[in-house]
Order: C-alpha cells, then sequence, then structure tokens
C-alpha cells in the first residue's frame, strides 16, 4: 500500500530556520532580556500565534500583539519572498512521489506566507491538499488538529508525515501517522521520539518510504 506524504514545510522543504535563526533571537532577546539559544531551540515547529502565546504565558511578555505581528510580517516577506531556499532533492522528491501517491503540505505558518513560498517555487502542481494552522483555529503543532485537518481533506486515516522539530513529531503521531524524521543540518540535538525513520537528505525519503510501503 502505497500511503500518502503529508511534508511539513519550513525546515523540511525550505531552509527558513537558517534565516530567521538570528534575526528571530535578537528580536526575541529585546522582548525577553534573558531569551538563551535553548529557548529559542524551543520555539522551533511553532506557529506565530503559538510562539505570542507561549511568550506571554511561559516568559512574562506583556507588549502589543500589533507590534509583534507586525516584525514577524515584515520579515516573513522578506525571508519567505526573497532568501529561503528550497533543501536539495526537494524539487526533485516532490516530482517523482506525487506522480505516484498521494502528497500533501501541512504548515503552522501562516497561509500567506505558504503561497510566497508555493507561487515562488511553483510547487502547486506537487500537492493534493495544503493545510495551514489557519484551517484549524490557529491551533500550534504539536496540537493533532492540523494533521487530522489534513486526514479528512484526503480522506483517508493513515499516512507519513515529514517533519524536523519535536513540536512537529508529535503533532504528526497525535493524529495517528507514521513519521519521518529529517535531520537538516540544525536539528541535530531535536528529539524525535517515536519516528520510523530519519534521513539527512530528502533525496533518501524514498527509501525510506519503500519500507513503511510494506507494513
Amino acid at each position: 500500500m502505497e500511503l500518502p506524504v503529508i511534508f511539513d514545510l519550513d525546515g523540511v522543504l525550505i531552509d527558513t530556520e537558517r534565516h530567521f535563526k538570528l534575526v528571530d533571537h535578537t528580536f526575541l532577546q529585546a522582548l525577553i532580556p534573558h531569551w538563551s539559544p535553548e529557548l529559542q531551540l524551543g520555539i522551533w515547529g511553532m506557529s506565530i500565534d503559538g510562539v505570542f502565546e507561549h511568550l506571554q504565558r511561559d516568559h512574562g511578555y506583556r507588549g502589543g500583539r500589533a507590534r509583534f505581528f507586525a516584525h514577524y510580517e515584515e520579515l516573513s516577506e522578506r525571508i519567505f519572498g526573497r532568501e529561503v531556499s528550497l533543501f536539495e532533492g526537494a524539487r526533485e522528491v516532490l516530482e517523482r512521489l506525487s506522480a505516484e501517491r498521494t502528497v500533501a503540505l501541512c504548515s503552522g505558518a501562516p497561509r500567506r506566507w505558504i503561497e510566497i513560498v508555493i507561487t515562488r517555487f511553483s510547487l502547486s502542481p506537487f500537492f493534493t491538499v495544503v493545510v495551514s494552522a489557519e484551517d484549524v483555529s490557529n491551533t500550534p503543532k504539536p496540537s493533532p488538529l492540523i494533521y487530522l485537518e489534513v486526514l479528512k481533506r484526503l480522506g483517508v486515516s493513515a499516512g507519513v508525515a515529514i517533519e524536523d522539530s519535536t513540536k512537529g513529531v508529535t503533532s504528526a503521531l497525535g493524529a495517528g501517522l507514521l513519521v519521518i524524521g529529517y535531520r537538516n543540518g540544525m536539528t541535530e540535538d531535536v528529539e524525535f521520539k517515536g519516528v520510523v525513520g530519519e534521513v539527512r537528505s530528502l533525496l533518501h525519503i524514498e527509501q525510506e518510504l519503500s519500507k513503511l510501503d510494506l507494513l
């Protein structure tokens, strides 16, 4: 049985984290004086709404929502529109997989940011379904709701998710998916508990999938 494959976007198909890491850390440290690289790692995989709520709940942030979101809107226009790149092998893998099985995209990013990337790299033909956290009332990963929405729209109950963060892995597992962890060069210390396999190149995903399709 050829299982549907559901890709995360940031850190899986595009190298967002490399571009966000420095400017994001600098901005958040200005808001939260005790902000650290370890805390920065902890927000990987969160939606922007999730980050804002996390800062309020766990770090005492009392600044305005408008300023916070305006910063990320400006930052995302530059990074998604001009700076990010597809990871090596991303287009080739999407082309091959979408020719033989269902492929979907599941991202906690705002839909407008997702559309910027899809349009810029001409990725639309590869995805049967594209789901954003906005489609589940901005409920961020690690909640399984976003992956459950993908499964609902595909009309299936099983699939394989490709994730690069602990929160993403938790979200996918909670929806009953098999998960392949992607070590993208910046996630060597991320815990991939419960995954059925790991890859360090997108070009190796098909090999992992061939094992799962025999289950």
